[in-house]
C-alpha cells in the first residue's frame, strides 16, 4: 500500500542509507501517490549523479510532484551543476500555481547561494518572483522521524523490505 511505502521511504531517508536509492527509483517507476515522498527521499540520499533521473519530474502536471522534484533538484545539485539546472527550475518561478512558484523561488535562492559562493553568479532569485512569505509550520513528519529514527541495520533492512515488497 502506498502509505506504507511512503513511511518506509521517509525512514530510509531519515536513516541516511544511500543503498535505498534503487528501491526509491523503483518506487518512482510505480508512478503512484508516493512519488513525491520518493523524490524527497532521493533528494536527501542521492547526489548530483541522479539529477538526470529527477529532472523529467519537473514537467509532471501534479503540483505535489513538481514541488518535490524542484526541492530534490536544488538539494542534489552541487556547485558544478547549479548553473546547469537553474533554467529547469526557473521556468516554474513565474506564472504558475503559487505553491510551485514558492518552491521554485526557494530552490533558486539555494542554487544562487552556491553560485554566489563560487563567484559564478551575480543575480538573485528574488528578481524572478517575489511571493508573499508564509509562516513556517512546525517540524515535518520527516524531521520528527529523523530526530528519533533508529540507526540500526535491522531498521534499515525492515524499511527497505517494506519499500520494495510492501506490507
Amino acid at each position: 500500500d502506498w502509505w506504507v511505502s511512503e513511511r518506509a521511504a521517509d525512514a530510509l531517508a531519515a536513516i541516511g542509507d544511500a543503498k535505498a536509492l534503487p528501491a526509491l527509483f523503483a518506487m518512482l517507476a510505480r508512478n503512484d501517490r508516493s512519488v513525491p515522498v520518493a523524490l524527497s527521499a532521493i533528494g536527501q540520499l542521492g547526489d548530483h549523479k541522479v539529477l538526470d533521473k529527477i529532472l523529467p519530474y519537473l514537467q509532471r502536471p501534479e503540483k505535489d510532484v513538481k514541488v518535490a522534484a524542484i526541492a530534490a533538484v536544488a538539494q542534489l545539485a552541487g556547485e558544478q551543476q547549479a548553473e546547469a539546472v537553474r533554467p529547469y527550475i526557473q521556468q516554474h518561478a513565474t506564472g504558475g500555481e503559487e505553491t510551485v512558484v514558492r518552491a521554485a523561488t526557494k530552490a533558486l535562492q539555494k542554487l544562487d547561494g552556491r553560485l554566489s559562493a563560487s563567484g559564478r553568479f551575480t543575480g538573485t532569485a528574488a528578481t524572478v518572483a517575489s511571493p508573499t512569505p508564509t509562516p513556517t509550520p512546525g517540524p515535518t513528519a520527516t524531521q520528527l522521524t529523523r530526530a528519533s529514527a533508529p540507526r540500526s541495520a535491522a531498521a534499515t533492512s525492515t524499511a527497505r523490505t517494506l519499500l520494495i515488497e510492501g506490507p
